[in-house]
């Protein structure tokens, strides 16, 4: 586990020994266990701006989904409108359906979408409906893709099979995957030529930003 030790980043390092002091490893991702643990101050645009003042150009913008950039200012303002009526209702907005229908709109193929928290629960989530349509269990995903931390999709590959990342995750939990190389169709054919009456999806990262 690396930590900020460097010249100029004393106050993140200060944060760091804190931080480990009372979350595992210092962090609530596993993925931040590597490399220096940077406490971020503020952020705007493609720039991002760490506790003991160093500024960086933000090449991820969250992992992906933040592609207007941080702190963007017509976001911001209808964000605090929003939350100026409350936050978790527990029961149906007018937002969420128009979130819903803009989105359809924008992507102009679904024809339903379901709102989720995060990556991870939309991906279970579409596990969960191709088991249900397909009648089938088994998924094909791709050697270095990321598709959440749950136990079912949390992988890495050890002799050209998927196995168990973390400790306490159960190797039996990915016997549903089948685990291919990126950029392989050939693979792709030979899995669904062998097992295509067992697959019920298959989940692929278009563009991948954990690798």
């Amino acid at each position: 586990m690396a930590t900020a030790t460097t010249s100029g980043t004393e106050r993140s390092a200060e944060l760091s020994r804190r931080a480990r002091k009372v979350l595992p490893g210092g962090v609530n991702s596993n993925v931040r266990l590597l490399g220096a643990q940077i406490f971020f101050d503020r952020a705007a645009g493609s720039r991002l701006v760490d506790v003991d003042g160093n500024e960086y150009i933000d090449y991820l913008l969250g992992q992906g989904p933040n592609f207007l950039g941080h702190a963007h200012e017509e976001v911001n303002s209808e964000v605090a409108k929003a939350v100026e009526k409350g936050m978790v209702y527990g029961a149906q907005h007018v937002h969420e359906l128009e979130a819903a229908e803009a989105l359809i709109d924008a992507l102009d193929w679904p024809e339903q979408v379901r709102i989720g928290m995060t990556g991870t629960e939309c991906v279970q989530a579409a596990l969960r409906l191709a088991r249900a349509h397909t009648g089938r269990h088994r998924f094909v995903r791709f050697t270095g893709h990321y598709h959440g931390w749950l136990d079912n999709v949390l992988v890495k590959e050890v002799d050209g099979l998927p196995a168990p990342v973390s400790a306490g995750q159960l190797a039996s939990h990915l016997d549903d995957s089948l685990l291919l190389p990126w950029n392989d169709l050939d693979a792709v054919e030979t899995a669904l030529a062998q097992h295509g009456d067992e697959i019920a999806a298959i989940l692929m990262e278009p563009v991948m930003f954990n690798t």
